[in-house]
């Protein structure tokens, strides 16, 4: 059973793992990432928090592919 859960969860985590190193490659704490994003930086924590299992927006994700100098680009497999 925990294994189902883990995999349901995993695009989720896969996610917050990239949001966390795009934001350490352009080399922005969470305050800076806030700033750019015009929000606060216990949002940008929670958004990368792993004990938070919600998923993010997807204008979210493009905001903060933006501030990190990325683009967002999904894909369905």
């Amino acid at each position: 059973m925990q294994t189902d859960e883990y995999e349901k969860l995993k695009p989720i985590y896969d996610i917050k793992l990239n949001l966390i190193k795009m934001r350490k490659e352009a080399n922005l704490t969470q305050e800076e990432i806030a700033v750019k994003m015009h929000t606060k930086r216990s949002n940008i924590s929670r958004l990368e928090s792993f004990s938070y299992k919600a998923a993010p927006k997807i204008t979210t994700l493009m905001t903060y592919a933006e501030a990190t100098g990325h683009q967002l680009k999904v894909e369905f497999v």
